[in-house]
């Protein structure tokens, strides 16, 4: 879901804003809206094939981090295809052993950890026992602050680079 809709986004920004803007700050106005609504459709759609085993925001947590650690994988596998075949094939042996140092490091704080906090917003809505319609608010409210935090997390995450783009420009 969130491979075909990053890049459509980014270029109406470019369409908007000019490709500089486009190029810095898409990632981080895009992917976390798009990759973390897509983390959570597998989220929920793990839920929908057992739900009796998601109790608890614990349950929600494991979950979403391991949706969220085969979407990290999956994106490792794609960039460093991509980066063979953007290299030309010049020095590949080279450009998938930086990659892959890079995504491993900054993969500690990645989409297994913004997924595991939305899931465990999910995990605690569904494991509410309370069926009172002002607790179910509140605790569905609760569910949106644990996805926003995520959103927000991976917007931070990916914004460094953005960062780092506007300060080499100076």
């Amino acid at each position: 879901m969130a491979a075909p809709a990053n890049p459509a986004v980014i270029s109406i920004y470019a369409k908007l804003f000019g490709v500089e803007f486009a190029q810095a700050w898409g990632p981080a106005l895009t992917a976390p809206f798009t990759e973390e609504t897509a983390k959570l459709t597998g989220v929920l759609i793990c839920v929908l094939l057992g739900r009796q085993h998601v109790r608890s925001a614990y349950d929600g947590m494991i979950l979403g981090m391991f949706v969220g650690l085969g979407f990290q994988v999956f994106e490792n596998v794609s960039y460093m295809l991509s980066a063979v075949q953007t290299s030309f094939n010049s020095d590949p042996i080279r450009d998938l052993t930086l990659l892959f140092i890079v995504r491993s490091v900054t993969g500690v704080a990645g989409h297994w950890l913004f997924t595991g906090l939305a899931g465990a917003g999910l995990g605690y809505f569904l494991g509410a026992t309370d069926r009172s319609m002002g607790h179910r608010i509140g605790v569905f409210l609760l569910f949106l602050l644990f996805l926003l935090f995520s959103m927000f997390c991976h917007g931070l995450f990916d914004a460094v680079g953005a960062l780092g783009c506007s300060e080499r420009g100076r």
